[in-house]
Parts: C-alpha cells; sequence; structure tokens
C-alpha cells in the first residue's frame, strides 16, 4: 500500500486551530446584522471633518481569517490541490 506524501503542512496549522477560525468567521459574518462593518482607512485625515475617511473593506473574509491566524491561503490551496491531484492519480490507477 502507498502512503499518501505529506502536504499538508498549512492544513496542519488549520486543525491545530480546533475552530476557531470557524467561530471567528462566523463572527465576521454576523457583524452586518448588527449594524456594525469592518472598515479601513481610505486617505488623510480631512480638514474640515477631523477624522480619518473609512470605507468598508474589500477584503475576503478568508484572507480576513488567513492574516489573522498567520496562514498562508496560497500555500494552503496549493497543498489542497495537491492533494486532489493525489487521490485523482490513485483513483486512476484503480
Amino acid at each position: 500500500m502507498r502512503v499518501a506524501p505529506s502536504f499538508s503542512e498549512e492544513h496542519d496549522k488549520v486543525r491545530a486551530l480546533n475552530g476557531a477560525n470557524q467561530v471567528v468567521g462566523e463572527f465576521i459574518e454576523w457583524l452586518p446584522s448588527q449594524g456594525l462593518h469592518i472598515a479601513e482607512y481610505v486617505g488623510d485625515v480631512c480638514d474640515e471633518c477631523e477624522f480619518e475617511p473609512m470605507m468598508p473593506t474589500n477584503r475576503r473574509l478568508l484572507q480576513l481569517i488567513a492574516t489573522f491566524f498567520r496562514l498562508d491561503e496560497q500555500a494552503f490551496n496549493a497543498e489542497t490541490e495537491m492533494a486532489f491531484r493525489y487521490v485523482r492519480q490513485m483513483l486512476d490507477a484503480i
């Protein structure tokens, strides 16, 4: 029996989070229902209004979660693709 190659460093990091990433994602998705939005600064302080202008962020949910937990989203996706390729090769060999 062949042993699957190891290509799961980022997946192992996600597993080690024990669902914390899911909780954070659900919280972020819940915010708009409470009238709250994640925003980011988009310029210099407005002289007339004395505050820094903000706009809702255009970052994707998964990007925010990956950044927060210091995960490499591209490496995670590459690992997933490698795992799918390995499974396809194993199925083709049957």
